[in-house]
């Protein structure tokens, strides 16, 4: 999963999204508590990479993401 938790207001309303001020460490406590899940995950990789997205040959937007990898446990 990866994700630069950038919201657009007219698309995700304040009240639906996740974590105030840091969204990455609520997706992981979601993840690993299993809130509103099935199960809980196993956390097995997680950074913060740059993603770069070009918009012409001179300008773009660079994003902070958020990537993690995880595991839910095997019946």
């Amino acid at each position: 999963m990866a994700s630069p938790y950038s919201w657009q207001s007219g698309i995700v309303g304040e009240e639906h999204r996740l974590g105030e001020h840091d969204p990455a460490a609520e997706v992981t406590r979601r993840l690993r508590d299993g809130v509103e899940l099935e199960a809980r995950y196993t956390v097995e990789d997680e950074a913060e990479v740059t993603w770069h997205l070009r918009r012409d040959a001179r300008s773009g937007h660079s994003y902070s993401v958020h990537w993690l990898r995880a595991r839910k446990p095997s019946r």
